[in-house]
């Protein structure tokens, strides 16, 4: 109950007219009846005091599928699930498919890595969930000839804004005596196309999502430098990042590009590295003591590393200017990593890996530079155990305004004399200077059927090095065995 942060109250008493009773229990209630004894009240249950406090909303409607989710105003992320479970939610995007149930889940549903990387499964899961052996068993028919994918897609990649607002004020007004006395007001931006987006992240459970957003505590990621506040959910899944409303407006504007850029990798399986952004919300929260609501803006975002074992994690913008980390246990960076190319410490990938890797990049660098953002950073993680390397590109809504110009200028001329090129330039330089860093930083490992490889079969290699490259080998995304 309390990892989930969510609840169902099924207490029912015995009804006379209930077709379920057994014999017995209308027997007893036929002698207590004739003893003219006074019928019991309906049992009480006594709310957990973790549960109600000062801070806590139990009373609120509950969403379409009959869950109750405790709202939290510590933790913004409650009050996103709730948001995004009630009826009015459901009834404003107007999409069906939020009510809909898988009735076997796909494998690896619980690795946010696999599922959107590998745009084949999700595709096959799709268009089993179309056919018409399935269709019977979804909560609402459909009208018309279009595939229920095609007409997600339609509204997935639709520039059409479609805002939604809800408060609590439909609240019981028991839970102002027993529960948190503050009002909220959650705004979610873009509500239909998110919407379509969670559907396809999370293979259609919705309710696996939402479990994962009831609750949530705040951290610090190491290495960061941004100051921003960061949360994530209680199993790690999730992260939410608050973010100025500047960046909030400058997102906004571009949000069409950003959902047919994650639109082609179902319709077209175009491979991307981007940290899914999953929402975008403001959350403002009165508190009877306080004048005025304190405002707030989040975006949720995929955790990367969910359910991976990472003993080593990098923060690359293919910079060389102050990208060296030197505290013990943080993310490392650019200079750290060519520090242990230089000692050979080499990070290999297989050949289709890399190639998948490189396309991911040029593609996903291609939507930054029409964003007009620069400084974003590819977030890798080694897991030793697996031999994989989990990447993912954050921080891509920064945009290059004239302070940041200001800024590239002075590092690069008064202050960047004889010293490297700043972190911080024009987009278009960013994209080339990243692509060709991220080229160099994982080395290829040829196969057998390497063009090159083949003009020189009879090359032998010693022993020696033989053993090191089978043990140094990386894979940049997870492969079957089958194909490996």
């Amino acid at each position: 109950l309390e990892a989930t942060g969510s609840v169902r109250f099924n207490v029912q008493s015995f009804d006379s007219s209930s077709q379920s009773s057994s014999k017995g229990h209308r027997l007893s209630r036929v002698l207590s009846s004739s003893k003219q004894k006074k019928s019991k009240a309906a049992p009480q249950i006594q709310i957990p005091s973790a549960l109600c406090n000062s801070s806590t909303h139990i009373f609120l409607p509950k969403g379409y599928d009959g869950s109750t989710i405790i709202v939290r105003d510590d933790e913004p992320s409650s009050i996103i699930a709730w948001t995004i479970s009630t009826p009015e939610f459901a009834e404003a995007v107007g999409i069906k498919e939020l009510k809909f149930t898988p009735t076997h889940q796909p494998q690896h549903h619980h690795s946010t890595i696999h599922q959107f990387r590998d745009c084949s499964a999700c595709m096959d899961q799709m268009e089993e969930f179309g056919t018409e052996e399935t269709a019977d068993s979804w909560s609402n028919s459909y009208s018309g000839k279009q595939h229920p994918f095609e007409r997600l897609v339609d509204i997935l990649e639709s520039d059409k804004k479609s805002h939604f607002e809800l408060s609590n004020k439909c609240e019981k007004a028991i839970s102002r005596r027993e529960g948190s006395k503050s009002t909220f007001t959650c705004t979610a931006y873009y509500a239909k196309q998110f919407a379509v987006l969670r559907l396809f992240y999370s293979m259609f459970d919705m309710q696996s999502l939402l479990n994962s957003l009831a609750r949530c505590t705040a951290f610090t990621p190491s290495g960061g430098k941004s100051g921003s506040t960061f949360v994530k959910t209680m199993d790690d899944r999730f992260i939410l990042k608050a973010i100025q409303p500047i960046e909030i407006d400058h997102f906004l504007a571009n949000a069409h590009r950003y959902f047919q850029h994650m639109a082609t990798t179902y319709t077209r399986r175009v491979p991307t590295a981007l940290v899914k952004i999953l929402g975008v919300f403001k959350l403002s929260i009165k508190h009877p003591a306080s004048v005025s609501a304190k405002d707030c803006c989040y975006i949720i975002m995929e955790n990367v590393f969910y359910n991976k074992k990472v003993s080593k994690v990098y923060d690359l913008k293919g910079s060389m200017r102050n990208r060296l980390q030197t505290k013990e246990g943080a993310t490392l960076l650019d200079e750290n990593l060519l520090q242990e190319l230089y000692g050979k410490q080499w990070l290999f990938t297989r050949e289709y890996c890399k190639e998948l890797f490189t396309m991911s990049i040029h593609n996903d660098t291609y939507l930054m530079s029409q964003f007009n953002v620069m400084d974003y950073s590819l977030l890798v993680g080694v897991c030793e155990e697996e031999k994989t390397l989990v990447v993912g590109i954050i921080d891509y809504i920064r945009r290059y305004t004239i302070d940041k110009r200001l800024e590239s200028l002075w590092k690069s001329g008064i202050a960047g004399a004889a010293k490297k090129e700043p972190t911080v330039i024009h987009p278009s330089n960013y994209k080339k200077r990243f692509r060709q860093a991220m080229l160099n930083y994982f080395l290829l490992l040829p196969h057998k059927s390497t063009p090159w490889v083949l003009a020189q079969s009879q090359l032998k290699l010693e022993s020696g090095l033989t053993h090191f490259l089978r043990h140094s080998m990386f894979s940049l995304f997870p492969v079957d065995k089958d194909n490996r």
